[in-house]
């Protein structure tokens, strides 16, 4: 499957001729066709099959709705047509390889895409510059950074000027809207009822089905927005808590985790690009129906909204909890310390 050719792949062509001239821009480009459509013939079809264990979709459907986030984060048409031809090259190159190296097992996957990278361009040839920050870029996508935590974006975003053929590249920007982009590729769209009901999951994949198939995202750069929406089936005539079953609870407790794992990806990614600042909040709507053959409606629960706001005293304190070394005596400690070495 080579989805028909999208919004941003046809102005990512026009600000690459822009950039670079029409000679070089077009070959760019063809480039680009060229590794999606080869990596849409050999290697998306069979991730499922022999590396996924068990997890969400990664087919082409999947490197389709991040390319869709990827349009709506930017801003649609005019705000990507903001963007450096290069910089949009290197983000949608980044797309189409983040999660190839599955193929080969989902441990690490973020570093197993050198194979698929020569197979999908093999008569166009390596080019250096490029394969570099290719490298870079789907490696921050995920997994744990060099310090141990899992920020992954900060290397990228100093340091090193990635570039190719002189023309600086936005490390930092790229990374962090592919990040934000595949983390908002939730959705029916990555398994179905039949797959969670008929298929024998490796139990730790269960869940991830479950809550691919209750969750929608919204993407709403206009009101500086994400928003999820999450529909759940229960018994319509249950009395108390204790009727909610195992599984159940086990679902709710995931969405939760998952909705705090949204929002630390929000913020995160809005810190290191300029191009997500828009996104200021997050919102939550859960959609009841009941488990009968009707699915009647019964209800909504709408959540507060999660956001960066901070009102003025209202966590006193908080900034000596964060960071330790806020506290008074320790930075009088850090001063003595400096005046005896200084006597």
């Amino acid at each position: 499957m080579v989805w028909d050719e999208k919004e941003i792949e046809r102005i990512t062509c026009e600000r690459l001729i822009a950039q670079l001239g029409e000679k070089e821009g077009d070959a760019r480009y063809t480039r680009y066709k060229t590794a999606r459509n080869n990596l849409c013939k050999d290697v998306y079809p069979h991730i499922e099959k022999y590396g996924s264990d068990g997890l969400t979709d990664h087919s082409a459907q999947h490197i389709s709705n991040v390319l869709d986030n990827v349009y709506q984060l930017l801003g649609e048409k005019a705000g990507i047509e903001k963007h450096k031809g290069l910089d949009l090259y290197c983000l949608l190159l980044a797309v189409l390889f983040h999660d190839v190296g599955n193929i080969f097992g989902r441990d690490n996957h973020q570093k197993k895409i050198g194979e698929a990278y020569d197979k999908a361009l093999t008569h166009a040839g390596r080019d250096r510059s490029e394969w570099l920050i290719l490298q870079k870029l789907v490696d921050s996508h995920c997994g744990v950074a060099i310090d141990g935590t899992k920020d992954t974006i900060n290397g990228l975003s100093r340091g090193t000027a990635y570039n190719i053929d002189g023309n600086l590249v936005s490390m930092g920007d790229i990374a962090a809207v592919l990040r934000f982009a595949d983390e908002l590729a939730e959705g029916p769209q990555r398994t179905s009822d039949f797959i969670s009901q008929h298929l024998a999951l490796p139990k730790d994949s269960e869940i991830y089905h479950q809550y691919a198939n209750s969750v929608n995202y919204c993407i709403d750069k206009r009101n500086k927005r994400v928003v999820l929406t999450c529909s759940i089936s229960v018994g319509s005539n249950m009395k108390s808590i204790d009727e909610f079953d195992e599984d159940f609870k086990t679902l709710m407790r995931f969405i939760v985790e998952r909705i705090e794992k949204l929002n630390d990806e929000r913020r995160y990614n809005r810190f290191y690009s300029d191009w997500l600042e828009p996104f200021k909040r997050l919102e939550i709507t859960i959609n009841i129906e009941d488990d009968s053959k009707y699915k009647r409606h019964l209800g909504e629960i709408i959540l507060p909204e999660i956001n960066d706001k901070v009102i003025p005293d209202s966590q006193k304190g908080h900034l000596k909890n964060q960071h330790p070394q806020y506290d008074e005596s320790k930075i009088l400690e850090a001063i003595l310390e400096r005046v005896n070495m200084g006597s």
